[in-house]
């Protein structure tokens, strides 16, 4: 009887012994770790839109296929772009997507900050309507928390009156109204929602006589500046898939 009771008592010891290893073996190998990036709740596709029911663009693809083949996940977390830089700077979020070394230096120049070599070439710059492509400026509009860049002296001379939006939607709306004599946006993305709400492309012009900006996007990390360094790895293995993926954007 007492040989039998230690019997149970030991395989049933053993059983929980086996079942609190096999728990903690499928917790480190039987689940992907999550990483999440903060990203802007802007329309900037083919770059990227986070404004849908589901990411989309040629920064999200890039992000995803490196997340694949790295075995962790990733988890969009959308924000404002002021609430993103104030995230991201309180370090809530592990990534940001996209950022560029220029972007809001005064706010990150007390942080040590890992960036990753170019994700994408975009162009800023001001698009107006077609039968206003010879106008003066007078009035710029854009996004709030987006800065017009090569307009700050004039705006803040007088010259140029910056006028901010809180959407999209109101950003064109007021172009086609009349409220400003351009927009400053990202060029592609710009023209690409103009078609989506069904105005005819031809119904704005770049203008390509004004001040642009041509820039990079790229991912950026405080604490995990060895991934970033390994995007960079994936982007110089995969430059076939690379050039497949722009060209079906139809980015450069």
């Amino acid at each position: 009887m007492i040989v039998n009771s230690f019997c149970r008592l030991y395989f049933r010891s053993f059983s929980q012994l086996l079942l609190v290893m096999l728990t903690v073996f499928l917790s480190a190998h039987g689940q992907a770790k999550t990483y999440t990036v903060g990203v802007e709740a802007v329309n900037h596709f083919p770059h990227y839109d986070f404004n849908g029911e589901k990411p989309r663009g040629y920064l999200v693809e890039v992000i995803n296929k490196f997340a694949e083949s790295q075995n962790f996940d990733i988890d969009f977390k959308i924000m404002t772009v002021d609430d993103l830089w104030s995230a991201y700077i309180n370090e809530e979020v592990d990534f940001r997507l996209p950022d560029n070394l220029l972007w809001q230096r005064d706010i990150k120049k007390e942080l040590s900050i890992t960036y990753s070599a170019p994700i994408a070439y975009f162009t800023d710059g001001v698009v107006s309507l077609y039968e206003n492509k010879d106008k003066p400026l007078t009035k710029l509009g854009t996004i709030r928390g987006f800065t017009p860049w090569g307009y700050q002296g004039d705006i803040e001379s007088g010259e140029l009156e910056l006028v901010t939006e809180e959407s999209l939607k109101d950003l064109m709306a007021g172009l086609y109204s009349g409220r400003f004599d351009g927009v400053y946006y990202n060029v592609e993305a710009f023209t690409k929602l103009v078609q989506e709400a069904g105005h005819p492309a031809t119904s704005v012009a770049f203008r390509r006589n004004l001040v642009k900006t041509r820039s990079i996007y790229m991912l950026s990390s405080i604490h995990h500046g060895k991934l970033v360094k390994e995007l960079n790895q994936f982007l110089r293995t995969n430059k076939t898939w690379v050039r497949e993926r722009k060209a079906h954007y139809g980015l450069k």
